[in-house]
């Protein structure tokens, strides 16, 4: 609690004044649990526990807290981070079409993953966690890229020309290095930017306007399209 205090002072940067929380899961050893790994699974149980009641609190580990689907959850954030590292995730492409015309307009890029042990698990349940485990922006980075690589390889085998979409999130879009990721990514594989549609959320779009507008302007500029789905 003493550490929360402290957290909460107020920061100034440049005479603006930043607010800070934290969440805090706590186990003991050897009380709770009997090894490391153990331990820190617990740790982490207990801060999903803390972010669940908004955050800016302290949970410690309890039997109760160990539920069916606090335990998926958790499997499912450790299997996650090291879906990542090794790569596992893929990219898929869902074909949007003109009914008008019977073409394909654009291709949208979906990020799916197949767990040896878990099987296919839905980006509804793993991409919340990533959210909240802070992982969101390397996964999206990774759809990005791959897209646009895709894209290009299309591209230079003669494939029809279509747009490819890609969704972005909240903490994508507020990055202060977005567009100079993009930009960079783009030069990397070659793909052009009047080919990439980026996708946001009508709520998202609402919610960080504020903080994103240049961010948009950025993108508008270089030629990608802006997309807003509903929710």
């Amino acid at each position: 609690n003493r550490l929360l205090n402290v957290i909460r002072k107020p920061v100034f940067i440049e005479q603006q004044q930043l607010m800070t929380t934290a969440s805090i899961g706590i186990s003991l050893y050897p009380n709770k649990a009997d090894s490391e790994q153990t331990l820190l699974h617990q740790a982490i149980t207990a801060l999903q526990g803390a972010k669940a009641v908004g955050g800016d609190s302290v949970k410690f580990f309890t039997r109760s807290s160990s539920n069916s689907s606090s335990l998926r959850r958790l499997n499912i954030e450790i299997e996650l981070r090291h879906a990542i590292s090794r790569k596992d995730l893929t990219v898929h492409y869902q074909p949007k079409m003109d009914l008008a015309t019977g073409h394909v307009t654009a291709l949208e890029a979906l990020v799916r993953w197949q767990h040896d042990d878990l099987g296919w698990v839905s980006p509804n349940e793993f991409i919340p966690i990533a959210e909240n485990a802070g992982l969101i922006s390397g996964i999206g980075e990774m759809v990005l890229e791959t897209a646009c690589r895709h894209g290009a390889r299309w591209n230079e085998d003669g494939v029809p020309y279509a747009k490819i979409a890609v969704n972005l999130s909240a903490k994508q879009l507020i990055r202060q290095d977005m567009l100079v990721q993009i930009k960079r990514i783009l030069k990397r594989t070659g793909f052009p930017p009047q080919q990439l549609v980026i996708e946001l959320t009508e709520s998202l779009l609402i919610d960080t306007l504020d903080k994103t507008t240049e961010t948009l302007q950025g993108l508008r500029a270089m030629g990608i399209e802006i997309a807003i789905d509903e929710d």
